[in-house]
């Protein structure tokens, strides 16, 4: 089904924490932690370098208790 809508130029919107998937089926991601860290390309979005910015953007933030593992 999602390659078909990519074909179709269908926008699909999803959230997902695993890199592999969203590199297989989404040509395009938009990557949030909290706050935008890059859109465009999924090649381009899921490098290292945004990841651990991602990473570091999450680690600004206090979680409350029920957030806690």
């Amino acid at each position: 089904m999602l390659r078909r809508c990519n074909g179709d130029k269908q926008a699909v919107i999803a959230v997902l924490h695993d890199y592999e998937q969203v590199r297989a089926y989404f040509p395009n991601t938009l990557l949030i932690a909290r706050e935008k860290i890059m859109a465009g390309k999924t090649e381009e979005v899921l490098t290292e370098s945004c990841l651990q910015q991602a990473a570091a953007a999450m680690q600004k933030h206090d979680y409350p208790q029920w957030c806690a593992a």
